[in-house]
């Protein structure tokens, strides 16, 4: 995962647009392994330097970021932008990745963890002893 962080100067281009696009595609990924989800998101691949993203274009980023975010237990909601693009809503869109990103490493994390009880190979297992028919147990 790529982020960038951008100020009132910049300018969002097609290496950005890209950037997103591929941010949007990595999570669904990881969202599907690890979470078994499959999202259905719209994205793009295509952009070159003859591109000019519409607002369609930018909303449908967004709508797909919020799509990630909706299989998070606290979702991260982007502002409708309207017709307006800037670099604060630019920066929410990264805000978004680094939310993702960090919640399905510690995701990770914790289905890494031994869990109390466990077994391993080799190990002797010891099972509760079970209520037969009659209420004894057996």
């Amino acid at each position: 995962m790529e982020y960038k962080t951008f100020r009132a100067t910049d300018r969002y281009n097609v290496d950005d647009l890209l950037r997103v696009e591929r941010n949007c595609q990595i999570l669904r990924d990881r969202i599907a392994a690890l979470l078994g989800v499959n999202l259905q998101l719209d994205i793009r691949t295509d952009w070159d330097l003859t591109s000019l993203p519409t607002i369609g274009q930018m909303d449908r980023i967004r709508h797909n970021i919020e799509q990630l975010t909706c299989t998070m237990h606290d979702a991260y909601t982007i502002p409708d932008f309207g017709d307006y693009f800037d670099y604060t809503i630019a920066n929410q869109f990264e805000r978004a990745f680094e939310f993702m990103d960090q919640y399905l490493a510690d995701l990770i994390a914790i289905i890494n963890q031994p869990l109390a009880g466990q077994y391993f190979a080799n190990e002797p297992l010891f099972l509760p002893a079970e209520e037969g028919l009659s209420g004894k147990l057996i």
